[in-house]
């Protein structure tokens, strides 16, 4: 990746928390974008971010491989994703506070299930927020569909 390649996807990052201003994201200050070769959550993800626990900080970071063969609504919808967990931070903190509580067993299977809805949520909401900002502003439900099922 280019170093303006990398401009334009720090770029991407803050246009994106702008345009999440309804949902409390714009004072959140972007710490570092980085490319790499792996995220910190493993070869399977995309992306990976991680907010301060006590600052409204954030570190995001993209895998290389991703940035090269996705396309811009791939990526905007792993930028936004990505956003809706920072959004969540404080309720996941919550949730995790309440994990401590629990056995080994139940808290394995608390945090698999959670997990689970939590990406499943983080996701529709994603491409729910992505499908609004580039439909117009009358789409119907169908229209909305076919947009969800088109690959641009």
């Amino acid at each position: 990746m280019t170093v303006p390649d990398a401009i334009k996807l720090a770029q991407r990052v803050e246009f994106w928390r702008d345009r999440l201003v309804p949902l409390g994201l714009t004072h959140w200050r972007i710490e570092r974008v980085s490319v790499v070769a792996e995220t910190p959550n493993g070869q399977s993800a995309n992306a990976s971010v991680q907010p301060s626990h006590t600052y409204d900080s954030v570190f995001f970071w993209f895998k290389e491989e991703f940035l090269q063969e996705a396309s811009k609504r791939q990526v905007d919808e792993t930028i936004i994703h990505e956003w809706m967990h920072v959004l969540m931070r404080d309720l996941d903190q919550a949730v995790e506070a309440v994990e401590d509580e629990l056995s080994p067993a139940s808290e394995r299977q608390w945090a698999e299930r959670i997990g689970h809805e939590r990406e499943g949520l983080v996701d529709r909401l994603a491409r729910t927020i992505y499908l609004l900002y580039v439909s117009d502003a009358n789409a119907s439900k169908t229209a909305l569909g076919r947009l969800a099922r088109s690959s641009e």
